[in-house]
């Protein structure tokens, strides 16, 4: 049984070439990623792009989707709610 500790060095994951590099232009470093958990050879998946930083698409989801004005997410935001 393995742990999570146990995965980067899991060599069915590396054969697999499971992880993969992703650079962080903010953080001028590149990071490990996992991969697809499913390979098929007609349909490769890939990773375009890196995760989201925290809070990077506050204003999409709070005004776009939730309907917040600029007003109320600055607000709730120098209040320490968001």
């Amino acid at each position: 049984m393995y742990t999570v500790a146990d995965l980067p060095q899991n060599r069915q994951l590396a054969f697999r070439d499971f992880w993969l590099k992703v650079f962080h232009p903010e953080l001028n470093d590149t990071l490990t990623y996992p991969g697809p958990s499913v390979k098929v050879d007609q349909c490769p998946q890939q990773i375009h792009r890196r995760a989201p930083t925290i809070g990077e698409h506050n204003q999409e989801i709070y005004e776009g989707e939730l309907g917040l004005s600029n007003e109320n997410r600055s607000l709730l935001k120098a209040q320490g709610v968001i």
